[in-house]
């Protein structure tokens, strides 16, 4: 916050304790270094920011010499152009965020210990070119630019790279049906495109992506080549259009923990699977909250041992069908639903924790309520309930 417009590095240069340099939200349009030796500083110097200034061109070979950088940043400085080679042995941390970069030739960058690049918020249209120079990044941020296309491909020689963002963009296909991927990659964001497709079905059985998520997308289907991501732990499908859901896609995913299908517009559930899934020993948590589902058969989670957190709200649900039978250490949520009686007289549930019916049209306590044995939070708020005595509850002990 100072009126400063001009930053020539050579006056730290014989600092040899420095550490940090902050220069954030002054008025540099210009950073230079006229150093003719080599600085004590290159050697000690880990982070150095220059956030919101008025930096229009960078030049980052000003940083090839500082070995021991590990931040630096370059935020919101609406900078158009990287310039000049960067060589650099640092064990770096790159953030170029809310920037106005169109394009990014990374052809002269050589960059082996580089482990962060952050180019979110820009205005990128295509995917930089030369990925490959970026062996050793494990996280490349590009979200909120307008690239419309990507594949799987551009990113596969990033051996490192354990997770990629590409939310919000203007894709409307991501082609993953490549065996050409990076061997280390575990997160997928696509979070707000305009996708319409995504094709698993090349991807190698032995991938290690541990988390995908689709959210705010076109993409109608499910791709039955989801059952390819067998180290899965979390999958996300939110705010797509989605209309049926068949847990059989997930049948094999021995790993997976965590579905999460809320605000889409799903009306029917359902599990064709004829086997006994590896899926129903690991999910713990099954969200469907803001959908369409009109009626709910529980019996469906009947043989989901592991699960533990069940939640339903907000469907519009009017009914709730076939018995429930339950191992299950689980806490279930039916709440802002349409229920106005629920009969317990066919659920085995001995395990289950916490039942939440709050917000729906109940009039009467539900029946058979020596059925929750184990339940140590019931929660009926916001019904409609006249009548209720403490011995409706007397056998949930």
């Amino acid at each position: 916050n100072c009126p400063i417009e001009v930053l020539n590095l050579e006056m730290f240069c014989d600092l040899s304790k420095l550490r940090v340099l902050n220069f954030n939200e002054n008025r540099i349009h210009r950073l230079s270094n006229s150093a003719t030796k080599h600085c004590r500083f290159y050697d000690t110097l880990q982070t150095l920011s220059i956030s919101k200034n008025l930096m229009k061109q960078f030049h980052l070979d000003l940083f090839n010499p500082f070995g021991s950088l590990q931040l630096l940043e370059a935020k919101h400085n609406a900078i158009m152009s990287i310039r000049g080679s960067f060589n650099s042995v640092a064990y770096l941390t790159l953030v170029l965020t809310k920037n106005k970069l169109k394009t990014l030739d990374l052809c002269r960058w050589n960059v082996p210990n580089m482990v962060i690049l952050k180019l979110d918020y820009n205005n990128l249209t295509t995917i930089p070119t030369c990925l490959e120079s970026l062996v050793n990044v494990t996280v490349l941020n590009l979200a909120h630019n307008q690239v419309t296309h990507a594949t799987i491909q551009k990113f596969s020689q990033m051996k490192r790279l354990r997770e990629l963002v590409l939310s919000f963009n203007n894709l409307a296909t991501f082609t993953l049906n490549s065996s050409e991927y990076p061997a280390s990659l575990e997160t997928i964001e696509l979070v707000n495109n305009n996708l319409t497709e995504l094709d698993l079905s090349l991807i190698d059985e032995t991938n290690t992506i541990t988390e995908l998520s689709v959210t705010v997308s076109k993409l109608a289907t499910i791709p039955q080549s989801i059952g390819n991501l067998k180290a899965a732990h979390k999958i996300t499908f939110t705010n797509c259009p989605i209309e049926v859901l068949n847990l059989e896609m997930f049948c094999d995913l021995s790993k997976l923990r965590v579905l999460n299908f809320n605000e889409n517009r799903i009306h029917r559930l359902l599990n064709s699977a004829t086997k006994r899934c590896t899926l129903y020993n690991s999910l713990q948590m099954f969200s469907i909250s803001r959908n369409l589902i009109k009626q709910f058969h529980l019996d469906l989670f009947n043989p989901f041992g592991s699960l533990q957190q069940l939640d339903v709200i907000h469907n519009g649900m009017v009914s709730l069908r076939d018995g429930f039978n339950s191992v299950a250490y689980l806490s279930l949520a039916l709440t802002k639903n349409k229920l106005k009686t629920l009969d317990l007289c066919r659920w085995n549930v001995p395990n289950m924790i916490i039942l939440k019916l709050d917000y729906n049209n109940l009039t009467t306590i539900p029946t058979c309520l020596e059925s929750l044995v184990n339940v140590t939070v019931l929660n009926l708020a916001h019904n409609q309930v006249t009548h209720a005595t403490i011995q409706n509850f007397a056998q949930m002990k």
